[in-house]
């Protein structure tokens, strides 16, 4: 039983790489269902009202912001799960250096985040020309899919920055305690030999 607990503990980076993938195409697919949902009921709900507590309403606008909503929800997972997807392929690519192995502490968290950002970047410019001179219409605004795509990778790209940063932080105070307790010491002997 233990054998069979341990095996499904452990996955293979494979195993891992499938699934997180898999997590990721689904939330975009949703994604892409709930844009062409939004887009259709706009033309569907066009110009009609709906009575609501003897008040009358927009049903177009309504049904918008619903949707709205559901699409900031299934957009938060979207993050949750493609930063997942990150974890696993910069554990991949930082395990192959040397004394990269094992649990992540500061220093290796920050080098993980900087394969995130550069992958982040490479993952934008090689998906950017497909979004290029796109463009829907919603509420008769009419939106950029790459500024959506752009934003999307940046939100993501500086919550990176800011946990490098908040590395970096935690990684200078470590030191500057050291640092610290080494300058006091130095004062103790100085005033020793006086």
């Amino acid at each position: 039983m233990r054998k069979e607990i341990k095996r499904l503990v452990t996955k293979t980076y494979e195993e891992v790489f499938k699934e997180r993938s898999l997590k990721v195409f689904r939330d975009i697919i949703l994604l892409l269902v709930l844009f062409l949902i939004s887009y259709k009921i706009e033309i569907a709900t066009a110009g009609k009202a709906i009575v609501l507590f003897e008040q009358s309403y927009r049903l177009d606008i309504l049904l918008f912001y619903l949707v709205g909503f559901v699409f900031i929800i299934s957009s938060s997972i979207l993050f949750v799960d493609v930063k997942n997807f990150l974890n696993i392929i910069s554990r991949f690519v930082i395990t192959r250096f040397p004394r990269m192995k094992g649990d992540f502490g500061p220093t290796k968290r920050i080098f993980r985040n900087l394969v995130h950002v550069m992958l982040m970047i490479l993952v934008f410019y090689s998906v950017s020309p497909f979004f290029k001179d796109k463009s829907f219409v919603i509420l008769s605004l009419n939106i950029e899919l790459l500024y959506i795509v752009s934003l999307f990778f940046l939100i993501l790209t500086l919550l990176f920055v800011y946990d490098i940063i908040f590395q970096l932080l935690r990684v200078i105070g470590k030191h500057s305690k050291k640092l610290e307790k080494l300058l006091k010491l130095d004062k103790v002997k100085d005033t020793r030999f006086k």
